[in-house]
C-alpha cells in the first residue's frame, strides 16, 4: 500500500507541475486544483490526494511546492447508490531518502469494492470549489483455460502461458508470476514466494530481471528458463533441498480502468525512461479540476507443478 500512495502522489505531483508550466509571469496567476484517487478493488484502505497549483517564482517554488496539498477538505466516495465513505485527512512521515518530505493524503479503510462496481467522488474544498468525477471498477476477466498451460513443465514447448478473455478493448493488464514454497525450518513450515522475471537485461554490467510492461494484450508468455532459474536460486548454497516444498506458479493479473489505462499509456510514465513529458492536464477526467480517478481490479491465475520434475532440484510438493 505504501507504493500505491507513493504512486497517486507522484501523479498528484505531475499534474500540479504541469499547471504550472501554463503559468505566465506577464499574465494574472490562475489557481486551480488537482485531485487524485486510485481505488482497489483487494483492499479496503483507498487513497486520495488534492493539491493546489502555484506560480513559479525561483524564490518561493520550494515553499509553494511544500504548501500545495490542500488540507480540511471534505471528500466522499459514493459505492453505488446505498454506500458512502467519508475520506479522512492525515500526515506520514516519509523515509529520510526523501529528505523528510511529509506525505499528505486522505484516506478510508471502509470501502471494498467489487468488480464492476460504480463509483463517483465528490470533493469540496474549503473554499466551496467542488470536484467530481466517477469511475467503475474493471469487471473480473475469464481465463481461457484450454490456452492456458495447465501444469509445470509444459507437455509442448519450452513457455508457459496465460491466456484470459478481454471483456473491455480499453483496458490494460500488468501481470506479475510469482512462486509460491515452503522451507522447512526446525520441524516449521515456513511460506515464501519470489517473483519469477518476465524477462532478463543488462543494466550496468548486471543481469536484472524485469517484469513484463503494461499492455492490452489479453496474454503473457514466460520462459522455463526464467523459471528454473528462480527454483534453483531458492536453495542456492543449501544442500538440504528436501526441505523445499513447491506450492504453484501464481500470477497476479491487475486490471486497469479506462482512465488509468488511458494515463499510462498516454504518459508511459512509470514504465520506461524514454518518454517524452507530456501535459497531462489533457488526460483529466476530474469536473472542476485536474486529475485522475481510476480503479484496478485483482485476480489471480494458479498452476500447478508435476511432482516428478520437482525431484529433479530434489525439491518436493506441498500437495
Amino acid at each position: 500500500m505504501k507504493k500505491m500512495i507513493s504512486l497517486i502522489i507522484f501523479i498528484s505531483l505531475l499534474i500540479v507541475t504541469s499547471c504550472d508550466e501554463s503559468f505566465s509571469p506577464y499574465g494574472k496567476f490562475e489557481q486551480k486544483y488537482s485531485l487524485n484517487c486510485i481505488v482497489q478493488a483487494d483492499t479496503n484502505l483507498q487513497i486520495a490526494t488534492v493539491f493546489k497549483s502555484y506560480p513559479l517564482n525561483s524564490n518561493t517554488t520550494v515553499q509553494n511546492r511544500n504548501n500545495s496539498f490542500v488540507h480540511n477538505a471534505f471528500i466522499r466516495i459514493w459505492q453505488g447508490n446505498d454506500h458512502v465513505v467519508i475520506l479522512k485527512d492525515t500526515t506520514e512521515n516519509s523515509d529520510t531518502s526523501n529528505s523528510g518530505f511529509l506525505k499528505n493524503y486522505y484516506f478510508t479503510k471502509n470501502l471494498h469494492l467489487k468488480a464492476d462496481d460504480s463509483l463517483e467522488i465528490d470533493v469540496i474544498l474549503p473554499n466551496g470549489i467542488r470536484l467530481k468525477s466517477k469511475t467503475k471498477v474493471p469487471a473480473n476477466v475469464l481465463t481461457d483455460y484450454d490456452k492456458t498451460t495447465k501444469i509445470i513443465p509444459p507437455k509442448n514447448g519450452n513457455v508457459v502461458t496465460f491466456v484470459w478473455k478481454a471483456l473491455d478493448p480499453g483496458e490494460v493488464y500488468i501481470p506479475t508470476l510469482r512462486l509460491f514454497y515452503q522451507k522447512n525450518v526446525g520441524g516449521q513450515l515456513i511460506s515464501k514466494k519470489t517473483v519469477i522475471p518476465w524477462k532478463y537485461i543488462q543494466r550496468n554490467g548486471k543481469e536484472v530481471g524485469i517484469n513484463k510492461p503494461p499492455s492490452s494484450v489479453p496474454l503473457v508468455k514466460f520462459s522455463m528458463d526464467n523459471i528454473e532459474n528462480v527454483l534453483k536460486s531458492i536453495s542456492k548454497g543449501d544442500n538440504n533441498k528436501e526441505n523445499y516444498l513447491i506450492v504453484s506458479l501464481l500470477l497476479e493479473l491487475k486490471v486497469l480502468d479506462r482512465n488509468l489505462s488511458k494515463y499510462y499509456f498516454t504518459t508511459g510514465r512509470l514504465f520506461n525512461d524514454y518518454t517524452v513529458k507530456l501535459d497531462v492536464q489533457d488526460l483529466t477526467n476530474i469536473d472542476g479540476g485536474f486529475g485522475i480517478f481510476g480503479s484496478l481490479n485483482k485476480q489471480e491465475i494458479a498452476i500447478l507443478f508435476d511432482e516428478a520434475y520437482l525431484t529433479i532440484f530434489g525439491y518436493r510438493s506441498a500437495f
